[in-house]
């Protein structure tokens, strides 16, 4: 199985000259924890990921995200994310990850997986060809993973279930 058969997000991405501010409004309209960046045929220039913000952010409360952060504290005088309010006019190209982890198209489901394990990540950016089309996710994959058991016990009955 490939990884492009477990793509479950339809992808949103953004241009190099929208302000941080602009990109966060997007994760946090859409609920994404990666927004990746484009130039105009589509290709891939970078990433704004959630965790990459907010490990530059100090004395973030736990279990804040982006769109908590946006939502309560970027209009705050009291923010522990003065980080965010000091950049949100800065292009998204000047905060953006250029180096991000991604993960093809046509790459072998097992190869994902370990790629997760190794750089400790429960989603990865889908590419082909250069360009984003879609994230996969560890919630993806163990779905697929119980959907394909559940089949395969219903076509050989004489295999018992794992109860979980």
């Amino acid at each position: 199985m490939l990884i492009k058969d477990i793509i479950s997000e339809s992808i949103i991405t953004c241009a190099p000259d929208i302000s941080l501010e602009e990109a966060l409004q997007l994760m946090s309209e859409h609920r994404m924890c990666i927004l990746p960046v484009v130039d105009r045929k589509g290709r891939l220039l970078g990433v704004l990921q959630e965790s990459d913000l907010l490990a530059k952010v100090e004395e973030v409360p736990h279990g804040f995200s982006v769109a908590t952060l946006l939502g309560e504290y970027l209009d705050s005088t009291s923010n522990p994310a003065t980080v965010l309010q000091q950049t949100a006019g800065q292009p998204i190209s000047q905060v953006m990850n250029r180096w991000p982890l991604t993960i093809a198209a046509e790459t072998n489901l097992n190869l994902g997986l370990q790629l997760m394990l190794d750089h400790g990540r429960s989603r990865l950016l889908v590419t082909d060809d250069g360009k984003p089309v879609g994230i996969v996710s560890s919630q993806d994959i163990m779905g697929k993973l119980i959907h394909l058991q559940k089949t395969a016990s219903r076509q050989h009955p004489s295999n018992k279930e794992a109860k979980i």
